[in-house]
């Protein structure tokens, strides 16, 4: 199975921002706060409530890209011309031993409640954790489907090995809608720490 070059990006965002954030989430009173100035709002709603949300989700998003990471090395058998070649076993073999440990992140993430303005982005962080689990199923049948005793490369690569590639092309794209989305997020909070 030939996998194309995928460039990872994972959402990482300032752990400075995150700091900051956090900071003001915590506050040394919340009452003597409360009542002395009204909270910090931003586009996607309070100062406070992001902050808590964005240290909940982060490590999250940290370890969704650690798995990734992980599963592409699968596909590093380098031949010294910058493309890489993966098998449907070693992949599969990587799927499996990464899909409990996605499945639990997908667990954490439902159990975190995000802000309402922060919904569209807790929804695609899902969606991006269910691709990469079911491009890791399509890999796990595909090589079953290749390896059994008549298998067929071509059968496994037509149904299962392309599906898994797409579902790994969306997470992609979605990664870097991502991207864009916490940076904004990043961008209204540094703005409305710095007074602007």
């Amino acid at each position: 199975m030939r996998i194309h070059r995928r460039i990872l990006q994972s959402y990482s965002i300032p752990l400075t921002l995150l700091a900051m954030a956090g900071l003001h989430a915590c506050g040394e009173d919340p009452k003597k706060e409360a009542a002395a100035a009204p909270p910090a709002e931003t586009p996607y709603g309070s100062v406070s409530e992001i902050g808590r949300y964005l240290q909940r989700i982060e490590p999250l998003k940290v370890k969704i890209g650690q798995l990734q990471a992980r599963y592409e090395s699968g596909l590093s058998s380098n031949r010294g011309d910058d493309q890489r070649l993966g098998t449907g076993q070693n992949l599969a073999n990587l799927a499996a031993e990464l899909e409990p440990q996605m499945k639990s992140l997908l667990e954490s993430c439902e159990s975190i409640e995000p802000p309402a303005l922060l919904a569209p982005v807790h929804r695609d962080t899902k969606k991006l954790i269910l691709l990469r689990l079911g491009a890791y199923q399509k890999t796990r049948e595909g090589w079953h489907v290749e390896s059994t005793e008549g298998g067929s490369f071509r059968l496994a690569n037509d149904q299962y090995y392309r599906a898994a590639e797409s579902q790994l092309a969306e997470a992609n794209r979605l990664i870097q809608q991502l991207n864009r989305e916490m940076s904004k997020i990043y961008i209204a909070l540094e703005q409305v720490s710095a007074g602007t």
